[in-house]
């Protein structure tokens, strides 16, 4: 494995777990976006050649599909931020509460969860990345 590889999986994880957990997330996406950046800075570190901007939005990207896989594992235990989605709409008015349940039911929530983890983690890895790679070519 070369140090891309080792940095995606490596930050990916960390970024995965503390992303799920609801005391330790930030929330606006704060740990996928510095995980995107701690990945470019721990390849660079293993690698010792600075990233282009590209590289570096490809490293985000593949570190942030690793912390969504996590993400998404902790969220199918019933464990983390997405898993508690359901939840969040017991006050609301009665009709949207029986979509969402509807919705649980149906099996379409997980679905719908991991999609938009999906969605956040890649994106926000991928500005981390870039990011990261503008400032370590520095």
């Amino acid at each position: 494995m070369n140090s891309r590889t080792i940095s995606a999986l490596v930050v990916g994880v960390v970024m995965g777990v503390l992303s799920s957990l609801p005391v330790v997330n930030l929330g606006l996406c704060v740990w996928i976006w510095l995980g995107g950046i701690a990945a470019v800075v721990l390849a660079r570190l293993l690698g010792g050649q600075p990233l282009t901007r590209a590289e570096g939005t490809l490293l985000g990207l593949l570190t942030g599909t690793v912390a969504a896989v996590v993400t998404i594992g902790f969220t199918l235990g019933g464990v983390g931020t997405f898993s508690e989605i359901p939840g969040f709409f017991q006050s609301a008015p009665a009709q949207e509460r029986n979509a969402v349940q509807a919705l649980d039911t149906a099996s379409m929530m997980p679905t719908l969860t991991g999609c938009l983890s999906l969605g956040l983690h890649m994106g926000g890895g991928a500005l981390g990345g870039a990011i990261g790679a503008a400032l370590t070519r520095r």
